[in-house]
């Protein structure tokens, strides 16, 4: 099967914007190397994951951010932390439409945030959040909007039979969440809870850059579809501010 030229095209500039952001990272001593499998990805023309001309995908394996102990951790007690390790698992793929850039933007998305705290007597313990696209056409018993984040994933498995105290652990609400790529990720991550690497990313105006580019491929059909549905076909300038109700916007 021969790829779309213009999904050629797409391809490699995305690989380009994920080198630039791999350098980024490294500049401030984040190891990028979770980010060259998805380069690879991209740029290989035979890997059609949804087995189309026009599919294209890439998988990140453990990009990993230290951290202080962040003063939010309301238990355990922020002075029985001695450190905090945010890693990030994404696998996404896509159908490419150069005709029609307001249609999502994936077929399947699969984001898997881990938050493990270690303490002065090396106690581990462990917090997680999972996004994902939920199956065109599959029926659920609960509200399961098409992209929703909750508490808790897979990992969660690994640490069956450990005590979480009163904790109750469910599947459920699935909240409504906006779809995230790998640099929507970054600044997601970065900016709850890493706020350091997050002021000195945003100082960058290459980061700038490449985040406006996914905000407006992303972000923009997924609110213009909400919008439409309530008819705000007018000016609402002078409504609610933007980046009062989503912070993270350029």
């Amino acid at each position: 099967m021969i790829i779309d030229r213009a999904n050629k095209k797409f391809r490699q500039n995305l690989a380009n914007q994920y080198t630039e952001l791999a350098k980024l990272l490294k500049n401030i001593n984040v190891d990028s190397s979770p980010i060259t499998r998805a380069i690879g990805e991209l740029k290989k023309d035979d890997f059609l994951p949804l087995s189309t001309p026009t599919s294209w995908g890439y998988s990140i394996r453990n990009l990993t951010f230290r951290q202080k102990p962040i003063n939010d951790i309301q238990y355990p007690n922020e002075g029985n932390l001695k450190s905090v390790k945010i890693s990030l698992d994404l696998t996404v793929n896509g159908e490419y439409n150069e005709n029609n850039p307001n249609l999502d933007p994936f077929q399947n998305l699969e984001f898997n945030l881990v938050i493990e705290g270690l303490t002065k007597r090396d106690i581990k313990h462990i917090l997680c959040f999972h996004l994902d696209r939920h199956p065109d056409n599959s029926p659920s018993d609960h509200a399961h909007p098409v992209y929703h984040m909750h508490v808790g994933g897979h990992r969660l498995k690994s640490y069956s039979g450990k005590n979480f105290g009163n904790a109750m652990f469910m599947g459920s609400p699935r909240i409504k969440h906006y779809p995230m790529d790998l640099i929507l990720g970054i600044d997601f991550i970065t900016s709850n809870f890493c706020p350091e690497v997050h002021k000195t990313l945003r100082k960058e105006q290459a980061f700038i850059k490449l985040l406006k580019n996914s905000q407006e491929r992303i972000l923009k059909p997924y609110y213009g579809s909400l919008s439409n549905y309530f008819g705000f076909n007018q000016d609402t300038s002078n409504t609610w501010k933007a980046n009062k109700i989503f912070p993270q916007l350029i």
